[in-house]
């Protein structure tokens, strides 16, 4: 995790899947410093969020396909999309991730 200059830590705001100039894909991380509320972005390659994420999260694209979602299922598909990522033991849950939990894959 990171620290912040004031000593406190960054909290994990949110993680945007991006594509970069070249067309790689990419993960924005924006992290916030709660006692001083300074806020910083990271541009990372997809998957290598160790250390710059705090908690299981979901990309801004995946959580607009959750709100998607009839509002009956969501409890369902966020427990079978949370199980999974945990047993795969990634703290990002993605569009594609999505796919795959509800898959097998």
């Amino acid at each position: 995790m990171l620290v912040c200059g004031c000593g406190g830590w960054m909290h994990t705001e949110g993680v945007e899947e991006r594509l970069s100039g070249d067309g790689v894909p990419t993960w924005f991380v924006r992290s916030e410093c709660r006692p001083c509320r300074w806020i910083v972005g990271v541009d990372v390659p997809v998957g290598q969020v160790d250390g710059l994420v705090d908690r299981l999260m979901w990309t801004d694209d995946a959580r607009h396909r959750l709100d998607r979602v009839p509002p009956y299922a969501v409890p369902v598909l966020r427990e079978l999309v949370e199980g999974f990522a945990r047993t795969r033991r990634q703290r990002v849950i993605t569009y594609e991730l999505i796919d795959q939990a509800k898959t097998g894959d």
